[in-house]
């Protein structure tokens, strides 16, 4: 286990060189002592070392004496939904994101699903971790539960968004998690979907599941212009990112998307909206998005980079 794998918000490295079964087991371990109580929700996607990492992450966990509830294979959206719904002292998903499938890693959270960084814990995390790769694993008490929440997650999602458009919608899951995660949500939409790529493969035979990289999104692009359709979606690996093509095959910037969420939030006073509420959006922005929200009457709140640090201020 390299240092170098503990990044700004998350844990990700080449397995089994950078990351392997011993490296998963004692960062369950410091991770337990860091967060101190459970249970802890963990999810994981369709990588091929998922398995081996999440079994010694797990035991890792137990060892140290926390309840564990996994929920199976997942999008990252999903596993932060259920550590908020249960209450659950923290979490943890095994992906490497939109990394290729030689990666894997971890994404932690706090209770609340309050996104741990390297300013809020990771570095400890680290640390210990480290020292910890060196002992021996102390027997290992299983007290390890089995809970579903994709369809809490599809009914939340529904209940906050009621519009329910009628559209004709490809949508590119990359043999990412994306596909086979939100499968149940896509069912209970009006949308008539041409889906390409939706088997999850860790080894993303098709393309890259990264697509803010423009050679990443030209399947879903021609199939938008050949199928006549309203619009693209293309999902990254563990399905918490999303780029978005028009009715004429041409990307949508990703702070123009942006702004059109905050206009439609803030138009039908979605999510609690209302005057003077504070939306965060982050540096990387055109004027755009504060323009939108100052039209609309939001106070536009410029962050940093990075959902761990945008999260906290939020908070």
């Amino acid at each position: 286990m390299k240092p170098a794998i503990f990044k700004a918000y998350d844990i990700r490295g080449t397995v089994p060189d950078e990351l392997d079964g011993r490296a998963a087991l004692a960062i369950g371990r410091a991770f337990a002592r860091h967060v101190q109580q459970g249970p802890v929700v963990v999810g994981w996607d369709m990588r091929a070392s998922a398995q081996e990492l999440r079994s010694a992450f797990v035991n890792g966990l137990a060892a140290e004496g926390l309840e564990v509830i996994e929920i199976g294979r997942v999008s990252t959206p999903i596993l932060y939904f259920a550590t908020a719904a249960t209450r659950a002292g923290a979490g943890a998903m095994i992906t490497a994101s939109h990394n290729p499938g030689r990666y894997n890693g971890f994404k932690l959270c706090a209770a609340n699903a309050v996104p741990i960084g390297i300013e809020s814990g990771l570095a400890a995390i680290r640390d210990r971790a480290l020292t910890l790769a060196d002992e021996p694993a102390p027997p290992t008490h299983q007290r390890v539960g089995e809970r579903n929440f994709k369809d809490a997650y599809y009914q939340s999602l529904l209940e906050l968004f009621p519009a329910r458009p009628r559209l004709r919608a490809v949508v590119d899951a990359g043999n990412g998690i994306g596909g086979e995660a939100l499968l149940g949500l896509f069912e209970r939409l009006p949308l008539e979907t041409t889906r390409l790529y939706f088997e999850p493969d860790g080894s993303f035979p098709n393309h890259e599941a990264d697509p803010l990289k423009a050679e990443n999104l030209r399947d879903l692009q021609r199939a938008v212009r050949e199928r006549g359709a309203d619009l693209g979606i293309a999902f990254d690996g563990d399905g918490d990112r999303a780029v978005f093509v028009d009715e004429t095959g041409e990307a949508v910037p990703a702070d123009l998307m942006t702004a059109l969420f905050c206009d439609v939030i803030l138009e039908r006073k979605l999510l609690g909206a209302g005057p003077g509420i504070p939306i965060l959006y982050d540096l990387r922005s055109s004027r755009i998005v504060p323009e939108t929200l100052r039209a609309r009457g939001a106070e536009p709140v410029r962050s940093r980079v990075g959902h761990a640090f945008m999260k906290a201020v939020m908070r």
